[in-house]
């Protein structure tokens, strides 16, 4: 789900305090491992995210389907550079497996997201 404007700044600092307090995955391939071993609880992805290799296309479509099922929360924001800057690596998915001291902040946010 879209992020709102003006729930971006808390998603990116949540986000923060799980790469350093928590477990996060990053890249579309242990994505998915994460997700097929019922490890994940929340996703994020950039909206610039438009792979043009056809192979990656259907994984992504997979990975959303597999997140629907599953009723996993997808946060989609930002652009793959500015979840760089957070993360340290330029990529297309990150799965949050545990969300650390971030924890309350995501249920909040998914939250509030839910109302909008």
């Amino acid at each position: 789900m879209r992020v709102p404007s003006k729930l971006i700044e808390k998603t990116l600092s949540a986000l923060q305090i799980a790469k350093i307090t928590g477990e996060i995955k990053t890249g579309l391939f242990d994505s998915m491992r994460s997700l097929e071993a019922n490890k994940v609880r929340y996703f994020i992805l950039p909206l610039d995210m438009k792979p043009k290799d056809n192979k990656i296309r259907k994984k992504l479509m997979v990975l959303r389907m597999l997140m629907k099922d599953k009723k996993l929360f997808c946060f989609e924001l930002s652009t793959k550079a500015e979840l760089a800057k957070i993360i340290g690596v330029e990529t297309g998915t990150i799965a949050i497996i545990n969300p650390g001291r971030a924890s309350s902040i995501f249920k909040d946010l998914a939250a509030e997201m839910r109302i909008e």
